[in-house]
């Protein structure tokens, strides 16, 4: 009911799965659930999959792998407007418009909006698939100072609310006090017609998340090459439960990264880096902790890490191998559970490739990573 999608890699739970966005960890397992509509797909121009310990990039976490967004770059101008309606007659709008002023300046301005119905295939008006709307705005501004330099600024805003339950069911400020009973169902067959109180069978979902990141390249010399990212998501959360209970969070994430690339020859690249992670996330819930007397799952999560890698491939490019290594220090403190977990820990990876041809590759992969224990079923 409640259209919870998740990104799942290598047969991993959806939390397991590290979500990039310009380099930067800007998602938690606690935006997993929900926080994967709130990404606006239009405004990007490629998205790589690392699965498992292929994943050789230094990225953070990637247990199970890395998902990295890339947003567009203004090279030229356009102004781009898209309408789309399915048999269903759902409709997606999307406005676009990017700038390059001149070889310095550009930028880039884009909101999107679609509706889609609850979807009832039985036609005993309780939705297999949530109502969802959603609505997205972009901005980007980029600047170069000079031609090795690049500076750019990009702020998101994105409002997602699923509906999810009986059809005719109204919006709900209290979660239900009793729940659906078998004989709410004619015959008690949950596929025929529910004849109970609309309003007991209904989940609702209301997310906001705003982001914002800075993002400054420097291209030292033609082999050299220096990155810094600083980025800030704050996301809100508040949903009811036709399980009987309510829940709100808010999830607030700031990532900051620095890297140094440099390519000796041909064959050789190597790297260095560090990145540091502060998550904080509050609670509460008028069910779970006022009248059931549940412990807050609310927590503080500082994540630092130093990390460096070599690559090597052949002349012929036939051979690649990749080798990466981070040194993590992770320390995550729930309030009200009064539990703390401080560790620090090296996570290695290495990926060897070899392409004979164009049409066959072979892989061997080895490599290990973590995941940020701090969702409210486990805590």
């Amino acid at each position: 009911f409640c259209g919870s999608k998740r990104l799942s890699i290598n047969g991993f739970r959806g939390e397991h799965t590290t979500i990039l966005i310009d380099d930067l960890s800007l998602h938690s397992s606690i935006s997993s659930f929900y926080g994967v509509d709130a990404i606006p797909t239009f405004g990007v121009s490629e998205i790589n999959i690392y699965r498992g310990a292929g994943n050789t990039e230094t990225f953070p976490e990637g247990l199970a792998g890395v998902i990295h967004i890339q947003t567009k770059k203004i090279e030229y101008t356009e102004s781009e407007v898209l309408t789309q309606v399915n048999h269903r007659n759902e409709a997606m709008v999307y406005l676009g418009h990017q700038n390059l002023i001149n070889d310095r300046w550009g930028y880039l301005l884009s909101a999107s909006g679609q509706r889609f119905k609850p979807w009832d295939v039985d036609q005993n008006h309780i939705a297999e698939l949530p109502g969802q709307d959603q609505r997205h705005i972009l901005a980007k501004i980029q600047w170069r100072p000079t031609i090795h330099q690049e500076l750019s600024l990009r702020f998101q805003d994105s409002a997602v609310q699923n509906i999810g339950g009986h059809l005719s069911a109204t919006w709900q400020n209290d979660p239900p006090t009793t729940l659906v009973q078998a004989n709410d169902f004619i015959d008690q067959d949950v596929t025929k017609s529910f004849i109970g109180n609309p309003n007991q069978i209904r989940d609702q979902i209301q997310l906001n998340r705003q982001e914002i990141a800075l993002i400054y390249i420097n291209q030292l010399a033609a082999d050299q090459r220096l990155k810094m990212a600083l980025g800030q998501a704050i996301q809100k959360f508040n949903a009811l439960y036709t399980h009987g209970y309510d829940y709100r969070n808010k999830d607030v994430i700031l990532n900051a990264r620095l890297e140094y690339q440099m390519v000796w020859n041909q064959q050789w690249s190597s790297g260095i880096g560090s990145d540091s992670k502060k998550h904080k996330m509050n609670s509460d819930s008028k069910v779970l902790y006022e009248q059931k007397g549940l412990s807050k799952d609310s927590v503080d999560l500082v994540a630092h890490s130093i990390f460096g890698w070599i690559n090597w491939t052949d002349l012929t490019e036939k051979w690649l191998v990749q080798l990466n290594l981070r040194a993590n220090s992770l320390k995550s403190h729930w309030q009200d559970l009064h539990q703390t977990i401080h560790r620090q820990f090296i996570t290695p990876k290495l990926n060897v490739n070899y392409r004979p041809t164009e049409a066959w590759r072979y892989q061997l992969a080895f490599g290990s990573g973590y995941r940020q224990p701090i969702s409210l079923f486990e805590s």
